[in-house]
């Protein structure tokens, strides 16, 4: 059941040796490219989440990254300019709780590996709080913590993803949330491979949920959902 992030996940491109999405911009010059309002700008990711605007697309250069980053405008898509493999969000930082955070609706996160490598055993690699995002065919692992957690009161999507080695729950619903889970590999989680909690009703479908330590899937306190 091989279906998850080796495939391109933007048009037209295929990962190493295909066709250049930013061509304005050189490695050595700016980490990404800001494409909105039919403009193209180079600058670092940091700048590019703030100056993003609805319908914003940012393609980031293959390279890994440290820090924390936020989607806080609504409808960007923050892609990688190549394979999933290449183009790296890193946190290690002992203050944020991930390395990804959402709070803006009908966002997307595509392509890109997503890594937590700090202590705190209560941290997701991705972390939607608020508003909706679509995580689409990326790498994600995080030692100590979940790999995707769903807030109360926010909405999300997991598709094609790999999700390898987590310390705690691959993929974390919370209460009162209906994410769609689908097509994704979750691999050698310590704790479930994917967590309902109160009253969420995700949709559960086409997962391979291998090599974990606990319950590949966790149904907790009145927790609903759709498994196929």
């Amino acid at each position: 059941l091989n279906h998850t992030m080796l495939q391109p996940s933007v048009p037209g491109d295929e990962g190493v040796g295909g066709p250049d999405l930013a061509p304005q911009a050189r490695p050595v010059e700016h980490e990404c490219v800001l494409v909105s309002e039919g403009k193209r700008a180079g600058m670092s990711l940091e700048e590019a989440l703030e100056e993003a605007r609805d319908g914003s697309l940012i393609l980031l250069r293959p390279d890994t990254y440290h820090g924390h980053f936020s989607f806080k405008h609504k409808g960007v898509t923050l892609a990688g300019d190549g394979s999933a493999l290449e183009c790296i969000l890193q946190g290690d930082s002992p203050v944020a709780r991930s390395v990804v955070s959402c709070y803006a609706a009908n966002c997307s996160l595509m392509n890109i590996s997503v890594k937590y490598t700090g202590g705190d055993s209560d941290s997701a690699a991705v972390l939607i709080s608020n508003g909706t995002l679509a995580v689409l065919h990326c790498a994600i692992s995080n030692a100590v913590g979940s790999g995707v957690r769903v807030r109360r009161g926010a909405d999300g999507s997991v598709v094609g993803c790999r999700v390898n080695a987590c310390g705690g729950t691959g993929l974390d619903v919370e209460q009162d949330v209906s994410a769609v889970l689908r097509y994704n590999d979750i691999l050698r989680s310590r704790g479930a491979g994917v967590c309902i909690t109160e009253r969420a009703n995700p949709l559960v479908e086409g997962n391979l949920i291998a090599r974990g330590s606990t319950s590949g899937v966790l149904v907790k306190v009145s927790g609903l959902g759709v498994i196929k």
